[in-house]
């Protein structure tokens, strides 16, 4: 006779899958309902759960799919990427993989990066709580410190680039229009939670860009506007990245300023 881990291994290779006929004889019988028919009302049951979370997940991929395609594509995502985690909110993670390489969505690489936006979304919104810097704070910082200031970025930003008009047609889906055809298109976006906890996303400009990827690397004040002065007029390094922070200030997405890196590193 299986031990209890034993059996919720087998009960879970059922429902990933396995025949349940080498499972019939671990559930009792009850009433007039077959063995097999109990496991498979809850086979169902579980697949109907999987499905559940992928849709409440990526609702504007499903409208984009409609049903008949999102219920393959479902089905074939489960059966590639059982659910490995106690929690739903993970089971969807390998979804913009599985939609790359796995025909016939892969014909269509707009699905792919569809996925991975609403993924990004997500990620924001579920993000760890941080208070936000104040453009105040930033005026306090005497002049002559300002080459050593550092950044620390909300824990719910994202940066999401693209190769294809996926954010235009999410956008469209959401405000139910018709969405445009899938084209090639390299964008950038940024993706964050606002103070009352609503998830926002903006396209980026060449400053913001170049500021962004800088701040994740860690780089100071003085390495950013040496970067921005690779793509904008030099006499306009300044004016654009002061009004740049100050925007992203006011907007929430930086959590803390600091002329010493290791106050950010430790206070991560």
């Amino acid at each position: 006779m299986p031990n209890l881990a034993e059996l919720q291994q087998q009960f879970m290779q059922v429902l990933q899958g396995d025949n349940p006929t080498d499972f019939a004889d671990a559930v009792v019988t009850q009433g007039r309902v077959s063995t097999l028919t109990r496991i498979d009302i809850y086979l169902n049951a579980y697949h109907l759960r999987l499905k559940e979370s992928v849709e409440i997940d990526h609702e504007i991929l499903g409208f984009y799919l409609g049903d008949e395609l999102f219920d393959k594509m479902v089905t074939g995502y489960i059966a590639a990427f059982p659910s490995q985690q106690t929690s739903l909110r993970y089971f969807s993670e390998q979804l913009p993989i599985f939609l790359a390489n796995t025909t016939p969505f892969s014909e269509h690489p707009v699905l792919a990066e569809l996925a991975r936006f609403e993924r990004y979304l997500l990620t924001a919104f579920d993000a760890s709580d941080a208070q936000a810097a104040s453009a105040a704070m930033l005026s306090q910082i005497p002049a002559q410190d300002w080459p050593q200031l550092h950044f620390r970025l909300h824990p719910s930003v994202q940066r999401y680039q693209g190769d294809w008009n996926a954010v235009e047609i999410w956008q469209a889906l959401k405000q139910k229009q018709t969405p445009p055809a899938a084209s090639k298109l390299e964008q950038y976006w940024l993706i964050w939670r606002n103070v009352e906890r609503l998830t926002e996303f903006s396209s980026l400009n060449i400053c913001e860009k170049v500021m962004l990827e800088g701040m994740i690397k860690g780089l100071d004040y003085a390495d950013l506007c040496e970067q921005l002065a690779n793509d904008l007029p030099i006499e306009d390094v300044s004016k654009d990245s002061v009004q740049c922070l100050v925007n992203w200030l006011n907007l929430g997405i930086i959590s803390k300023l600091s002329i010493d890196p290791e106050v950010l590193t430790l206070q991560t």
